[in-house]
């Protein structure tokens, strides 16, 4: 059996001995196109290139400006936890002298306390 029917009708040759008959006619009507008038896809291309580096420059200016409002809201966050820090470096430098004022407050209340002790262990004897 081949491919093509034995019988060639009008409708057969259109199906079988010319399936691209369309895809000709298209593509000399763009040729006639192209050679007679501008080529308009190249325009509408250009147009369209020109529309997206517009784009992309405004996507690049706002995404610009929104790294620069990141950047300053990274920066007042960052200065506000390095101030907490300071307040709390200050804090714990002021807890620390506390601490030393009252160890050297409790070495003399034992030296008083071990010196009344032995007032007292004087005393009771007695």
């Amino acid at each position: 059996m081949s491919k093509f029917p034995s019988k060639v009708t009008k409708r057969s040759c259109d199906r079988w001995d010319f399936p691209f008959k369309h895809d000709i006619e298209n593509s000399r009507n763009m040729q006639k196109n192209l050679f007679f008038s501008p080529p308009i896809a190249v325009v509408e291309g250009e147009q369209q290139d020109k529309e997206t580096k517009k784009r992309r420059r405004q996507l690049k200016v706002k995404s610009i400006n929104q790294l620069q409002q990141e950047y300053k809201e990274f920066v007042r966050v960052y200065q506000k936890e390095v101030d907490k820090y300071h307040n709390l470096e200050s804090q714990r430098e002021k807890i620390q002298q506390e601490i030393e004022e009252l160890q050297e407050e409790i070495k003399v209340l034992t030296v008083e306390n071990q010196q009344v002790e032995e007032e007292y262990r004087r005393l009771k004897p007695q």
